[in-house]
């Protein structure tokens, strides 16, 4: 996951409903910005969604509206995903090091600007984060593939209205076998959405069978619900 990332504006809107707002287009996405901050073709930071500031003083001025993520929210009733900044809000020494890089590159690192992590929720008797490495269940954005896939392909878009998703996984070495949701494992004895796949489906017994008699290692299973 990508949560800063150096961008070019390729569009910018009015603000149907705010005199003092527009709308840029970086990616596939739609930023509302103060009017006059960007011009088309300026290269600037594009910050997603569920990114977290540094609290250093360049962060300041976006850490006021999104102290502990960044957000997609609504202004004046157009939609805004991420934050723009633009490369003069930076300290010298960033900013030159971050001219230097292309279009696309990975900034966060070297801003210190990372992905929200969100606390375990008690109340869903959650065990703890995914174990053993298993990948969060998740899809690209297709704002994320713009100008990255050949003109023409035919492809699939998926449009997420609500929902969850259920994984389960079963180690043979340690013969542990694992309810989880998108980012978080569950424990098997709680009642929940989650859990109750498992007796629903006998998933526990049969994913057990199945990886000891074919002697696998690992094996991780995805069932999604709507």
């Amino acid at each position: 996951m990508r949560d800063a990332t150096l961008e070019v504006v390729t569009k910018i809107h009015s603000h149907g409903n705010a005199d003092t707002l527009e709308i840029c287009d970086i990616l596939g996405y739609k930023s509302v910005t103060k009017m006059g901050t960007f011009q088309e073709g300026d290269i600037v930071i594009y910050v997603r969604p569920d990114s977290v500031f540094p609290v250093v003083p360049w962060a300041e001025p976006y850490r006021r509206n999104c102290e502990k993520r960044v957000k997609t929210s609504r202004l004046r009733g157009e939609w805004s995903e991420g934050v723009l900044i633009p490369l003069s809000a930076l300290p010298d020494d960033l900013g030159a090091v971050i001219k230097s890089m292309a279009i696309g590159d990975d900034v966060g690192p070297l801003l210190n600007i990372f992905h929200y992590e969100p606390p375990i929720p008690q109340e869903m008797d959650a065990k703890g984060y995914l174990p053993f490495s298993i990948p969060k269940t998740d899809e690209e954005q297709y704002q994320n593939l713009e100008g990255k896939l050949p003109f023409g392909q035919l492809c699939d878009l998926d449009l997420k209205v609500d929902g969850m998703s259920t994984s389960f996984y079963y180690e043979i070495e340690s013969k542990s076998f694992g309810v989880l949701g998108r980012e978080l494992e569950m424990r098997e004895e709680a009642v929940n959405n989650y859990t109750i796949m498992v007796d629903k489906y006998d998933i526990k017994n049969k994913l057990t069978e199945y990886c000891e008699k074919m002697k696998f290692h690992f094996v991780f299973v995805v069932k999604h619900m709507v």
